[in-house]
């Protein structure tokens, strides 16, 4: 269901971006209650400033660059209390969104992993991790040992790693 109007939209970019935002925020200023206040008042500017987004572009980036500039309006009335100066944040900053992309890219290709698996596979990767079932438990739904269920685990996981790494190198050698 798409969004209709610009509320609905704004929500649900919120909503789908939040957790990187937060994290970003979190970063930067250490603390999980400020980080709070700071990311209510960047979603407050980004609802204010809304009309100016621009569709199709990162809504995830653009509210990175709204907190970054609520996070410095944050250190200059704490400046007595700052652990890090403005050079130092640059680089924590910098580093959380090379981390986070790099991320994004083993995500990626791990979605694609995941599709190169066989069914059986795929469905045991599903019960572990998407609907959270202890070993055990997917042993009883498979009736199988639950030595087997860890060890077909192991080499799944394995097999994916590998993958990943493969696929990682391969996109690195085209760019």
């Amino acid at each position: 269901m798409e969004p209709k109007g610009p509320v609905e939209q704004f929500i649900f970019l919120i909503s789908a971006n939040q957790s990187r935002i937060y994290s970003y925020i979190l970063t930067a200023v250490g603390r999980q209650h400020t980080a709070e206040e700071i990311m209510q008042q960047t979603f407050l500017k980004m609802w204010q400033n809304f009309s100016r987004f621009e569709e199709g572009s990162s809504f995830c980036a653009w509210g990175k660059e709204v907190a970054r500039y609520e996070i410095l309006t944050y250190r200059k009335k704490q400046a007595r209390e700052l652990y890090l100066d403005d050079a130092a944040l640059n680089r924590v900053l910098e580093a959380s969104t090379r981390i986070e992309k790099a991320g994004d890219k083993r995500m990626k290709a791990l979605d694609g992993c995941l599709q190169k698996l066989s069914e059986k596979k795929r469905q045991l990767i599903q019960y572990r991790y998407t609907e959270n079932l202890a070993c055990t438990a997917i042993a009883d739904r498979l009736n199988a040992p639950v030595s087997t269920i860890y060890k077909t685990l192991a080499r799944v996981h394995a097999l994916l790693q590998e993958c990943i790494n493969r696929t990682l190198v391969i996109w690195e050698s085209e760019a």
